[in-house]
């Protein structure tokens, strides 16, 4: 009798992990996974003409509704979507801003997949959001893109007080997005913390700040970043 549930239990087993197994390679076959997403982590202002947004992904048998969608920062609404055998739209911040004839692959199932976004500007810096589906499965992939502007003056000045002190004024203006301001010494560095007010004007942007050093430390250094 224990013999007998045993075995009854053994085959229940094998039948279950049988199961299992042919769920998961039905979930691979119509499975869609995107393998490469490839944004560009920093450009600068003004010298590219365009940029290109890919989105790679590889797809099995079943491509039922298979929608290509990307999202700017938050996934609310899409920026671009292309939905196979339709034009692609560009929609919200990137409306008319996107190559619609661009293709990034002669495959009729990945010909529209990548953004060409012509002339990029500081105010589409952020993350962006790849989402491939189908009816079946979606895959999505997130990276960072920052359009950034050098700084049209910087500055280092040193102005002696009555009080035994240095006043000494870092200033960086029209740098974009908002730099990390660092004054250094031979036995210490400053950082001067964000103090820009986020605008979206790269030219109307300016950091100043003013540090009390004592009057012997005569040797500073400045660094601008990038934040």
């Amino acid at each position: 009798m224990v013999r007998r549930w045993e075995a009854r239990h053994a085959s229940i087993t094998h039948l279950c992990t049988a199961l299992l197994w042919l769920f998961t390679r039905f979930n691979e076959l119509n499975a869609v996974k995107i393998v490469k997403i490839v944004v560009p982590e920093i450009i600068q202002y003004g010298v590219q003409d365009a940029v290109i947004l890919d989105c790679d992904y590889t797809y099995n048998n079943n491509t039922s509704g298979l929608v290509v969608k990307w999202f700017f920062r938050n996934k609310a609404r899409p920026v671009y979507q292309w939905i196979v055998s339709q034009k692609p739209q560009d929609m919200g911040i990137l409306r008319g801003r996107v190559d619609l004839a661009y293709r990034a692959s002669s495959d009729p199932l990945k010909m529209y997949r990548a953004l060409r976004i012509v002339k990029p500007d500081t105010d589409i810096s952020g993350d962006y959001t790849c989402v491939v589906s189908t009816f079946m499965e979606e895959d999505s992939r997130t990276k960072q893109m920052i359009v950034f502007v050098p700084e049209t003056n910087f500055r280092l000045i040193q102005n002696n007080t009555d009080d035994d002190t240095v006043n000494v004024i870092c200033a960086a203006d029209g740098a974009f997005p908002a730099p990390n301001l660092t004054l250094a010494t031979p036995e210490r560095s400053y950082k001067i913390e964000d103090v820009c007010s986020k605008q979206q004007l790269a030219t109307n942007l300016a950091i100043t700040r003013q540090l009390h050093l004592i009057a012997n430390q005569s040797a500073y250094i400045a660094r601008l970043m990038l934040a």
